[in-house]
């Protein structure tokens, strides 16, 4: 009797612990299609599938519920979205929230690529809308962005959500104009300013060279001749942070120009280590380019 009564807390014990947990899964999985739409790619999401559906009675098909079959059929409806050619179409996928996310940003990157002027108001609707999904929002801050509506993506820019204020940075950068360009500066983003690819950028990233690295890199992704002169000027510059310095010589490097040969020797023998490793390993590069 006492060898029972010693064992009786602890089943107790036991009993409670599994009542815990038996409500927490039930509460986690008790919206099956919640629960799809996460979609883990484990080995074990047979099995948590199929649970689901057990404590919620409803009818498991995995036909259509494997991650190799989700992984197909999110295939296809993103091949389905690439053929699409009406916009109306387009716009009622990107704004249907049953739809999965992603499926709705290749609608989104398709109506501001080919529809640029009428995509601003759709994507502005779904990038402003309160109840909409964050990784939604982010994409279509981000195509609104690249759609030309640079006073928009500036508002999304600030927005208190990081991931729609990073899509709105991203497709800034991507649009890469002028007025985009100053508004990363502005904002000091120079993860999505080191993005820019635009030519137009130029003037803005020239001024802003001799500091902000970003800038640097901004103007040697450009591949224009046009930026040679900043940087050089940047790099010759004594009074500027080694940093800066390094960051001017390596963007030298990336656009491959011979007229910047002569600087980038030069920076060989500076009196900075950092410089002297970036400007030697743009020496190279630009060898090996011509």
């Amino acid at each position: 009797m006492s060898k029972n009564k010693r064992i009786h807390p602890r089943l107790l014990i036991l009993l409670w612990i599994w009542a815990i947990l038996m409500f927490v899964v039930v509460d986690l999985f008790r919206n099956v299609p919640e629960f799809d739409r996460v979609r883990p790619e484990w080995h074990t999401y047979k099995k948590m599938r199929l649970a689901a559906h057990r404590l919620v009675d409803e009818p498991s098909d995995f036909a259509v519920s494997t991650p190799t079959a989700i992984a197909r059929t999110l295939g296809t409806e993103l091949a389905r979205v690439d053929r699409l050619a009406d916009f109306e179409l387009l716009v009622e996928t990107a704004l249907d929230e049953s739809i999965d996310p992603r499926v709705r940003g290749r609608s989104m990157r398709r109506i501001a690529t080919d529809f640029a002027p009428a995509a601003r108001d759709v994507l502005a609707a779904i990038a402003f809308r309160g109840g909409e999904s964050t990784k939604v929002r982010g994409a279509a801050a981000r195509y609104l962005a690249r759609a030309g509506a640079v006073t928009e993506a500036e508002r999304l820019a600030d927005d208190p959500c990081l991931m729609v204020r990073r899509g709105a940075r991203v497709g800034l950068a991507e649009l890469g104009t002028a007025n985009a360009a100053k508004a990363l500066l502005d904002r000091e983003a120079d993860d999505a300013l080191a993005l820019i690819l635009n030519p137009e950028a130029i003037p803005v990233l020239a001024d802003a060279a001799a500091t902000n690295p970003a800038a640097c890199a901004a103007l040697g992704n450009t591949k224009s001749p046009d930026a040679v002169r900043p940087l050089v000027a940047t790099l010759q510059d004594k009074g500027v942070h080694p940093r800066i310095r390094a960051a001017a010589v390596d963007a030298l490097g990336r656009l491959g120009r011979s007229e910047a040969l002569d600087a980038i020797n030069a920076a060989c023998q500076d009196w900075h280590a950092c410089v002297v490793k970036k400007a030697e390993l743009a020496r190279q590069r630009l060898t090996y380019q011509q």
